[in-house]
């Protein structure tokens, strides 16, 4: 492997005359092209502008587990088997009083019927299975039925609409048909109020939720951003490249995820983490882009050779930065659950579109466009008067501070560096480095130990909008009713014989298991629904066989014969068990109840010969998790190989990526421990209660979005910053030199850029959605460490240690130069 390595290295100077050759081919064709290239891009803009918002229309909220799964076998069983019941879903309709009195008035029974009556106006009349209500099983004279459908208060009564959705734009009209139902025909509001919920009104609140965010984050965050761009770059001119890569890159970015909706499930939340990775992308690159391109013009170099080293510097660091992004985010295709495989591709594709634009769009509107964009008149006039008045204040004469000579020139430049912060920090980073590592260990330490108390949740709250009706519906169901009314779970029951559900010892089996269920895990005898179980009675065979035979003898027997039908199969082999839990099915319980009622399924399977099979979506979602866990250690330690490799190659060097993967993996560890401290321990819920903290845990798929982001965002700040040191480094600078050099260079830019980075991020705090609020703050703070602390301060000391040890084995010039020299800066 090492004489692989010598021999290519052997061959660097080759290696350079290629890369040099391949960018003047580069820069040739983009200006022979550049009016070609502009023309693409507003082809492009102009026909993603229209398709583009159409994702917001086909996202999902659910992932599923891969097809190996246990619940997604139990699944396709539960199609196979009941095809009528696998694609039931229901919406639940609440009125509650606003004084504390009943809900049971003549005006709601009304209410209630005027919704029954409505079906038969909606475009397909039998579209509705059944309403289900305090008043539906009155009439039936099941009191111990109609009893579930009010709570213990009498305040909240609730209508459970029943429906098959397997057709989704029906099932869209039909949400919008009921709402419009149950709001124009709504009681008297100074009486009651009137809340909608179930997983449809949860799909569609989610969805506008969704946009609504992300209108309101780049309200506020792009003019923050761009403000930030314009006072470094100190060129208005030049900003309306970021914008346009902004525009561009995101919708662009939107219409191939809308093309791949028709293929992949797209999350929710997935248009919002785009938009904000555009936002920081877009605006870091052509930072990093521009600030090279006009640091060539203030050296006086020509606008066309400005836009040359623009590109083979700055260029090929922002390549390399998302060739690295990429690699991390491809990391999260190979999970077999859609959300991190679609989340994985969006992430590479907004990298990609990001670097597209800023590779072909901006050099090509700088060399199209040069005067335009060259010419700082007003800057500079407004610089001198700023200064005149500066001298003014200061009681000084007013002379031209122009240098003439390239000696003056040096001389100043010499100054401004030696009087920058950024060359005393260095500095100060390389007389006390190992005071500082060990400093910022022993403060990371406590914070990282944290870490080990992560408490991962599938709680639904955390992906509800906050303060919505939304919200408000879901709090009312909890607390009137159950939320395992949002949805349910089945356990299906298969004999493998004809008719091998039609006996008494069938019966008694699986009433056996309904007890076993109820007294080793948390759920009662009310939460089943079955043929051998109901109303949390058992029912005997006999007393089955005779509602069978006699139909007509009660009203109960008819509600038998009903649920007979559909639970079970033609040839009597198979049935189902319906639970509605007293817990959220997507709440902290709900895993291990899960874990729980599988070992008690298995046991019942070894003891009877049945086979069963618990399916449901809240079950898919536990298993979503499972088998994300399961590998999410294997995709770590994946990506950091791949990475490791490919920064080895990049700066032929050993030390460098293990160095970039441990201050990494500081930052992860640092800003995971105070994320537990945040929305575990709730640390700052004396602040302002509730709004970072009150759910006591981490959404599970948090760190496992997060990780991917930080470890492409913490590479990308060092390959800029490595990449200038390491320029000095082979122009014969020493080490230390190299190193202070580098820093004041790219100081100020990596600042800026992980301030506008964290600005972006900080976007997604904005959300009312907890997941998102979660997400944004890790990032967001990931990024402010990243900038401040381990680029500017540890990195510094670790390479000083380091000295020659950075670069081995690459061969590099003896140090000849030290920082005061000025040469290659003038």
């Amino acid at each position: 492997m090492l004489s692989v390595v010598t021999t290519w290295m052997a061959d660097k100077d080759n290696k350079k005359k290629e890369k040099k050759r391949f960018i003047e081919r580069y820069n040739v064709f983009l200006n022979k092209s550049k009016i070609y290239v502009i023309v693409f891009w507003a082809i492009l803009l102009g026909v993603s502008i229209y398709f583009g918002p159409k994702v917001f229309n086909t996202t999902d909220i659910f992932f599923e587990p891969p097809d190996s799964a246990e619940s997604m076998i139990a699944q396709d069983i539960l199609a196979q088997e009941f095809p009528s019941l696998a694609n039931d879903t229901s919406i639940i309709i609440l009125v509650r009083t606003i004084e504390n009195e009943s809900v049971l008035t003549p005006e709601i029974e009304g209410y209630g019927q005027t919704i029954n009556s409505s079906f038969g106006d909606f475009e397909q009349p039998d579209y509705v299975k059944t309403c289900l209500s305090y008043y539906f099983f009155k009439s039936l004279n099941q009191d111990e039925l109609a009893a579930n459908f009010v709570s213990e208060d009498l305040r909240t009564t609730m209508f459970v609409i029943m429906y098959n959705s397997a057709d989704e734009e029906l099932e869209k009209d039909f949400v919008d048909f009921i709402t419009a139902i149950v709001h124009n025909n709504a009681p008297d509001e100074n009486k009651y109020n009137v809340y909608m919920t179930g997983m449809p009104i949860v799909y569609r609140d989610l969805f506008r939720s969704a946009a609504e965010d992300m209108a309101r984050m780049d309200a506020i965050v792009i003019p923050i951003a761009l403000v930030v761009l314009a006072f470094v770059l100190k060129r208005m001119r030049l900003i309306i490249m970021p914008i346009l890569a902004i525009a561009i890159s995101t919708f662009v970015s939107f219409a191939i995820l809308y093309a791949l909706s028709f293929l992949l499930p797209i999350v929710s939340f997935t248009p919002s983490i785009v938009m904000s990775l555009t936002i920081a992308l877009a605006i870091d690159y052509a930072l990093f882009l521009l600030t090279r391109y006009k640091e060539e013009l203030e050296k006086g170099e020509e606008s066309v050779v400005a836009v040359y080293t623009m590109s083979e510097h700055a260029g090929h660091t922002i390549l390399v930065s998302g060739i690295t992004l990429t690699i991390c985010f491809i990391g999260l295709v190979f999970f077999p659950v859609s959300l991190l495989s679609t989340l994985g591709i969006s992430a590479a594709i907004t990298v990609f579109m990001t670097l597209a634009t800023n590779l072909t769009l901006v050099p090509a509107l700088l060399l199209t466009f040069r005067k335009f964009f060259s010419n700082n008149n007003l800057e500079k006039k407004l610089e001198r008067r700023f200064l005149i008045f500066k001298k003014k204040i200061n009681g000084e004469k007013n002379t031209s501070n122009e240098p003439t000579t390239r000696s003056e020139k040096i001389r100043i430049a010499k100054e401004k560096q030696s009087k920058s912060t950024w060359t005393k920090i260095t500095k100060f980073s390389q007389k006390y480095a190992v005071f500082i590592i060990i400093g910022i260990i022993a403060v990371a330490i406590p914070i990282s130990l944290q870490v080990m108390n992560i408490e991962l949740s599938l709680d639904l709250k955390l992906g509800l909008p906050r303060n919505t009706e939304l919200w408000d519906s879901y709090m009312v169901l909890d607390q009137s009713f159950s939320a395992g009314q949002l949805d349910r779970h089945y356990i299906v029951v298969q004999t493998d014989t004809t008719n091998g559900i039609a006996s008494s010892e069938f019966y008694t089996n699986v009433q056996n298991l309904i007890l076993n269920l109820t007294s080793k895990t948390i759920i009662t005898g009310e939460s089943f629904t079955s043929i051998c179980w109901a109303s949390n009675l058992s029912i005997p065979w006999m007393v089955a066989l005779y509602y069978l035979h006699n139909p007509s003898s009660s009203d109960f027997a008819m509600l038998y014969n009903q649920v007979w039908r559909e639970y079970t199969t033609p040839d009597n082999s198979t049935t189902l068990i319906d639970i509605v839990t007293p817990f959220d099915p997507y709440g902290a319980e709900e895993e291990q109840w899960v874990k729980n009622t599988r070992t008690i399924l298995e046991e019942f399977e070894n003891s009877t010969g049945y086979t069963l099979s618990l399916a449901g979506r809240p079950v898919q979602q536990v298993d979503a998790k499972i088998t994300v866990f399961k590998l999410f250690p294997a995709m770590i330690v994946t990506v950091i190989v791949v990475v490791y490799i490919f920064i080895a190659i990049m700066f032929k060097s050993v030390f460098i990526p293990l160095r970039l993967i441990l201050t990494i993996g500081l930052t992860m560890s640092w800003i995971f421990g105070v994320a537990v401290l945040i929305f575990e321990k709730n640390i700052f819920d004396w602040i302002s209660p509730g709004v970072l903290g009150s759910v006591d845990a981490i959404y599970w798929i948090v760190p496992v979005l997060t990780f991917t982001v930080v470890l492409g965002l913490g590479l990308d700040y060092d390959i800029f910053l490595l990449s200038r040191i390491s320029e000095y480094r082979r122009n014969s600078y020493s080490d230390k030199a190299a190193i202070i050099k580098g820093v004041y260079k790219t100081g100020g830019i990596i600042t800026s850029a992980g301030i506008i980075m964290a600005i972006a991020f900080s976007g997604l705090m904005l959300s009312s959605l907890q997941i998102m609020v979660q997400a944004g703050f890790i990032l967001t703070f990931a990024v402010l460490v990243d900038t401040f602390v381990i680029r500017t301060i540890l990195v510094p000391a670790i390479m000083s240690i380091a000295e020659k040890w950075n670069w081995w084995p690459a061969n590099i010039p003896e140090p000849a130069k030290d920082e005061n020299c000025m040469e290659d800066d003038i």
